[in-house]
């Protein structure tokens, strides 16, 4: 039986009801099915009253409202028992497979989820006092269903309830109507939805990895010991299962079969509904015309997938269609940043601000474009986009990264606890935080973090990352690796953790295995300059000296900017003898960052061999003053002072350095040998 049997309630309330095409299979199904239809117009005023008070709703809310909230609440009321009664009048204990769909939550919470509270800005306490509670007791009526289910299927079989999504209930809600045809309907759901299983072959009290709803066929076909073709997208959840179970079925997999060599028509069912369903589609923003919407749709999956000029190309026909609509025109701005014509994008989205101050999304968007304007600037239009809603956490993430990039961690840091309230769903703000902690030197706190943040996601990349590297900080680089290689079993074509776990061997002196995972990541994403960077540092261990370069060379075609592979390659010029191009890649390092340590202390180094004592001295003084904690300068000083015969400098300069650093033998055996010898020894 198809759900078309319900759907075009959803839409026309009836409809073609007493049409059983393309319902249900065989045809003669439908005598029976009919029978146990319960149609909108037989739920009692008693039964709406379990949920709320109609006639005070209808008091509080425009007639149009009230009776669209008034009559969906009874149409799901109606489907759920409609569904509930077919299960109990068509399943045998024949079939193997048994699957109830309910669509009443979903429907539901978007016609009354906006009247829960906290209270949203349009929403009056009277209204929510009325209508607030309608979600919470669609779920109870909804659970109230359930018993009969499960009672039918018995205790020896495998249950499995499953959303494919969940709905924003609290501070994360858009500002935007949630209700199907009103607005972007789909910007209220939330990623995250619900999987329970229960049965002989579940593990009892277990807590799944992050699912998708794709694995559920997958996981199906096992308990069902069918083989689960090798192309079927999704995994079998095989942590659900008992241990004893998979040892009689073991997950098998079958070659897919061949194009057209399926058995059966390949011609749909037509149904009268179907308008129904696909109007219903097209209002949530999953379906779409010819027109800006479908263009629009098309232009983002464009995006995704990197396609940027044919983004482009959809923004534009869009806009055709819908000239005035600013999310069209901030989705081009969006498209001609990704394509790195800035000043495009610039002119677009200020037009855009321009005529909508309330366009959040383009304040979101001109904010990074400002960020070479200075920070003041992209500040100036968070907070803007921050105004125009307190409870968007995209806006707080981006103003506590601006925060933490300059310098301003306790700002930072409150941006991203406000984000914890606002999304406690999101791991972003508790990954945001342990780096903030990383950087103040507290691993110990920043690892409490990184955690929290995979309680919260356990597949969230990031948070893997960060972990693998706050365990190396803490030398456990045993645990650092099976954090890396948790994180890529959860999302294997992950390039920056292959980029970590390959930097971790080569620490290790795992040269292969860091080649083999560099080379990975290269494949996955062979923009990723970071890869390129440290796969050079492996070429030089095994000594392919000319890869090292090559790789050097193609991270700055990428990136011109990325100071640590420019003075990588300055340090491989110089160790091949080309002397000159070594102290000018030094030199273009600190043009991108002029207080990178190593570049400073290097070109420092070179210019004291070269007698250039004064360049050499400037450059130290600014290393000091960038790096005022560190004693890798003064050791350096103490060198040149002693080398032009000041000896009581150098010992001064290797004091200090001592003070900020005791723990340095080489120091201190220097100082033991300028006390042993005589004045004007040789250093």
């Amino acid at each position: 039986m198809s759900d078309r049997v319900a759907s075009p309630w959803l839409a026309s309330r009836g409809g073609w009801l007493r049409d059983p095409e393309g319902k249900a299979y065989p045809a003669p199904l439908w005598d029976a099915i009919r029978e146990e239809i319960v149609e909108p117009e037989e739920v009692t005023a008693e039964a709406i009253r379990a949920f709320l008070d109609p006639d005070r709703a209808a008091s509080l809310l425009p007639a149009p409202v009230a009776e669209e909230l008034l009559g969906g609440l009874r149409v799901m009321i109606a489907v759920s028992r409609t569904h509930t009664s077919l299960y109990g009048r068509l399943a045998t204990p024949a079939e193997v497979l048994h699957a109830v769909y309910y669509p009443g939550i979903d429907r539901v919470s978007h016609l009354f989820m906006q009247y829960r509270k906290p209270l949203l800005p349009w929403v009056d306490a009277t209204e929510s006092e009325a209508l607030g509670g309608v979600v919470d007791r669609f779920y109870e009526f909804q659970d109230s269903l359930l018993p009969a289910l499960l009672e039918r299927a018995g205790e020896d079989t495998t249950v499995i309830l499953c959303s494919d999504h969940g709905f924003r209930t609290g501070l994360d809600r858009p500002r935007t109507d949630p209700r199907i045809g009103h607005g972007p309907a789909a910007d209220w759901h939330r990623k995250s939805g619900v999987l329970v299983l229960r049965g002989p072959a579940i593990r009892a009290g277990h807590r799944i990895d992050p699912a998708s709803v794709l694995d559920i066929v997958p996981t199906v076909l096992t308990v069902l010991g069918l083989p689960v073709p090798a192309d079927l997208e999704g995994r079998v959840l095989v942590e659900s299962f008992r241990p004893e179970f998979l040892l009689d079925h073991s997950v098998r997999y079958r070659s897919p079969v061949a194009a057209g060599g399926a058995a059966g028509s390949s011609e749909p069912l037509a149904s009268g509904a179907d308008e129904a369903i696909r109007s219903e589609l097209r209002s949530l923003g999953y379906l779409s015309q010819d027109t800006h919407s479908g263009h629009n749709n098309l232009g983002i999956l464009h995006l995704e997938r990197g396609q940027v000029d044919d983004a482009i190309r959809e923004f534009r026909l869009a806009l055709q269609d819908r000239p005035g609509l600013p999310i069209l025109r901030i989705n081009l701005g969006r498209a001609y940043l990704a394509k790195g014509d800035r000043q495009k994008a610039r002119s677009i989205l200020r037009g855009v601000v321009v005529e909508q101050p309330a366009a959040k999304e383009a304040w979101l968007l001109l904010a990074s474009l400002a960020r070479e304007e200075g920070p003041e600037v992209a500040e100036e239009y968070l907070v803007r986009a921050v105004a125009l809603d307190p409870n968007d956490p995209e806006s707080r993430l981006a103003l506590g990264s601006l925060f933490e990039e300059t310098g301003r961690w306790e700002a930072a840091a409150e941006q991203y606890h406000r984000l914890m309230e606002i999304d406690p769903d999101s791991p972003d703000g508790p990954n945001r935080i342990g780096i903030l902690y990383r950087r103040r030197g507290d691993a110990a706190r920043a690892r409490e973090m990184f955690e929290q943040a995979l309680e919260v996601d356990p597949a969230f990349a990031g948070a893997w990352n960060n972990l693998g590297l706050i365990l190396q900080d803490l030398g456990d680089l045993g645990g650092a690796e099976a954090a890396l290689r948790a994180g890529l079993q959860r999302n294997p074509s992950h390039a920056v953790l292959r980029t970590s776990l390959g930097s971790l061997y080569f620490r290790v002196h795992r040269l292969d295995e860091a080649r083999r995972e560099l080379l990975a990541a290269l494949r996955i994403d062979p923009r990723h300059v970071q890869a390129h960077n440290n796969l050079a540092a492996v070429l030089d261990a095994i000594g392919d000296r000319k890869g090292r370069i090559e790789h050097l060379l193609r991270a700055l075609e990428i990136q011109e900017g990325f100071p640590d592979a420019r003075y990588n390659l300055a340090i491989a010029y110089l160790e091949t003898g080309r002397e000159g191009e070594g102290i000018q890649e030094l030199e273009k390092t600190l043009q991108f960052d002029p207080s990178h340590l190593s570049a400073l202390l290097r070109l420092a180094r070179e210019r004291t061999r070269r007698g250039e004592a004064a360049e050499a001295e400037d450059l130290l003084r600014r290393a000091r003053e960038a790096h005022p904690g560190r004693p890798e300068p003064l050791n350096l000083l103490a060198r040149i002072r002693l080398g032009a015969g000041r000896r009581e400098e150098a010992r001064r300069f290797w004091e200090d350095s001592l003070r900020l650093d005791p723990d340095q033998p080489e120091v201190r055996r220097e100082m033991e040998t300028l006390s042993a010898e005589p004045a004007g020894g040789l250093p």
